[in-house]
């Protein structure tokens, strides 16, 4: 989803700024920016998870 409205925004930023300034060198560097800030937060998400999952497998297993 995020990828998608990512590409969307990127396309029609890219034809903004290449009509108005002619460098949409920017703005893809800003889009690169984005979308590496939401791998990272979902690396976090991911890596909180796991944690979580696997204390409580140990925790089950304690327990049994």
């Amino acid at each position: 989803m995020y990828e998608l409205l990512l590409k969307w925004g990127l396309d029609n930023l890219s034809k903004f700024a290449e009509i108005k300034a002619g460098q949409p060198i920017f703005i893809i560097q800003e889009a690169i920016k984005i979308k590496n800030a939401i791998i990272l937060e979902r690396y976090k998400k991911c890596w909180t998870l796991n944690e979580n999952l696997i204390n409580f497998a140990i925790e089950i297993a304690r327990r049994y």
